[in-house]
Formats: structure tokens, sequence, C-alpha cells
């Protein structure tokens, strides 16, 4: 339902804004580059943070307090106001493929063996250096993955007695 609600927006030039959890409370419209709340009113596009990558929409006090869907919408006193990403389209892309059963398992995966072993590495310095130079640091490196080599191999050997 909610895949095939987005792909009709999409052709119409429309993304759906998630806010306040998984409730669908507002769309941004790609043609204007404006911000539709649900009482149907457009927030204009305030300000560009260059750093944040990020977009700034807002609409005046005065029009959020006309209408009763305030409460719905903000908590803000000021009248409503929308960040939205540079690329949000491709945000959304990405956390629905995060949802997918594939990726749940490649999380799962991840959990089991590589942070375990980053968890391991940490007791024998992994997290910081002692010296200077990458030269240095790649031997503190080779060290700290040998010795868990060789904790593996002990854990083998005891498990075959």
């Amino acid at each position: 339902m909610k895949k095939e609600i987005r792909t009709k927006f999409k052709k119409l030039g429309v993304l759906i804004v998630y806010l306040f959890g998984s409730k669908a409370i507002g769309m941004i419209t790609s043609l204007n580059d404006t911000y539709t709340c649900p009482a149907g009113n457009s927030l204009k596009r305030k300000s560009l943070h260059a750093s944040r990558q990020s977009i700034d929409y807002e609409s005046p006090k005065k029009t959020c307090a006309a209408y009763g869907l305030r409460e719905q919408c903000t908590r803000n006193k000021s009248g409503r106001t929308v960040k939205r990403h540079l690329r949000q389209a491709e945000l959304e892309i990405m956390r629905e493929a995060t949802m997918t059963a594939a990726s749940r398992q490649d999380i799962k995966t991840r959990q089991h063996l590589i942070e375990r072993s980053f968890a391991r590495a940490k007791r024998y310095g992994f997290d910081h250096t002692r010296w200077r130079n990458l030269w240095r640091v790649k031997i503190q490196k080779c060290l700290t993955c040998a010795i868990q080599n060789i904790q593996v191999l002990t854990c083998l050997c005891n498990a075959d007695r």
C-alpha cells in the first residue's frame, strides 16, 4: 500500500515526507519547491544550509493558527517548519532498502562477526594508536590481528580435546 502511494506521487513530482513516526503528514512538490501541509497550506522555502545539506521550509504563525490541524502538524508555537535533506529522495530509497529481509540478515551477520571482532580488538589497543607514522600503525594493526588469530586457534584446539 505504502509503496503504491509513493510511486503514484513520484510520477506527479511529489515526495511524501514522514514526520512524527511513520505517519505521512505532508508533501514536497518538486515542481515549485514548496511543502504542502495537511491543511493544504504551502510552506515556502526559507533557507538553504549548505554545510548541513538541508533546506528549511516555513509557514507564518498566523497561517497555522487559522486552522484546527495545527496540533497534528507541529508543537512549535511560532508556526510550522520542515527541514529536508537535499538528497532526501535518495535517503528514502536507502531506508526502503534497509527494510528488506536480505538487508536485515546482513546486519545480523555483521553484528555477529565483525563488530564482535572489533570489540575484542579494542582490548589490545585497536581503538587508539601507540605510535605515530602510518607504517608503525600498520605494525600495531598486524600485531592486534595476530593476537586475535592466536586466540581463535587456541579456542579451536581446546574445543577438539
